[in-house]
């Protein structure tokens, strides 16, 4: 069995379902600073915002962490081993998707 790394777990199994997922992904978020009445003056201000939303509301940050579910089980104990930095990798990919879709 092969061992599994961060790098693997991103790649393998947190990248496409979040690629699977982009259209829920940018739905919530809009709906999220809408009813927050968040505004984005220009992209760098929007990259700052989206950044620090995901760091920071714990909702929607929880949101899009649940929503990556297929892990079998060695995968999930290794979730819960490294919940901190796969957590931010999960922030940072969505992060720079949901930027990506508002702003390309």
């Amino acid at each position: 069995m092969v061992e599994l790394t961060i790098e693997m777990s991103q790649n393998e199994v947190i990248r496409p379902q979040i690629k699977n997922n982009n259209d829920f992904y940018i739905a919530y978020f809009d709906n999220s600073i809408e009813s927050q009445k968040i505004r984005f003056e220009n992209p760098e201000d929007a990259r700052n915002k989206i950044k620090n939303c995901l760091k920071s509301e714990t909702s929607i940050k929880n949101i899009f962490i649940g929503s990556i579910s297929k892990f079998d089980e060695s995968q999930i104990g290794y979730f819960f081993k490294n919940k901190k930095e796969i957590s931010n990798r999960i922030g940072n990919i969505n992060s720079k998707r949901i930027f990506d879709n508002k702003f390309f």
